[in-house]
């Protein structure tokens, strides 16, 4: 019976693995311009001003006022910045491995329609309070923090889909 509650445990706690964090930050009067191809993956929220947004690789841009989210993945080339308020209220996470790669990877974020990773945020407050809730439980890591932190990014990507009108490259239904 140990053997079983013993590899039980092990089963479910190695469920979250594959995904390590590297930053998560709030920056009130986020000023940065962003010109790069990254070798991580973020997940971005701006809570107030306006960002402007070049599409990946270089595609139209556009202005959108917060409150707004969007992800960043390895590979292309991701331009964005303040838009016409000069600043925006600034929460990211970044991170790296197997899991993300998965979320990522085909059939996942990166490739479901990249022009679309710019998404409205249709309840601020929430997301304000995920990302605050995510920056704490990085701020003093520990294994099941870590899980949660998992599990808490993984939910807040999925709310940013489910919120927008993504249509994927095959079918063109919504997703």
């Amino acid at each position: 019976m140990e053997y079983v509650i013993t590899a039980l445990y092990n089963m479910i706690m190695g469920y979250f693995e594959g995904l390590r964090f590297l930053m998560a930050e709030h920056i009130p009067r986020c000023v940065a311009r962003i010109d790069q191809r990254f070798d991580v993956y973020a997940f971005n929220f701006a809570a107030k001003g306006h960002v402007h947004w070049t599409q990946p690789d270089g595609g139209p841009a556009v202005e959108r006022p917060a409150p707004v989210a969007w992800w960043t993945w390895p590979g292309p080339r991701f331009i964005y910045k303040p838009g016409t308020t000069g600043s925006w209220d600034h929460y990211y996470v970044t991170f790296l491995g197997r899991r993300a790669d998965r979320l990522f990877g085909a059939g996942g974020l990166a490739t479901r329609n990249p022009d679309a990773c710019l998404v409205p945020v249709s309840q601020p407050a929430r997301m304000r309070t995920l990302f605050e809730r995510l920056i704490g439980l990085l701020g003093r890591p520990t294994p099941r923090r870590a899980d949660r932190a998992v599990h808490l990014l993984e939910g807040m990507l999925i709310e940013a889909i489910d919120a927008t009108d993504i249509r994927t490259p095959d079918d063109g239904a919504r997703t």
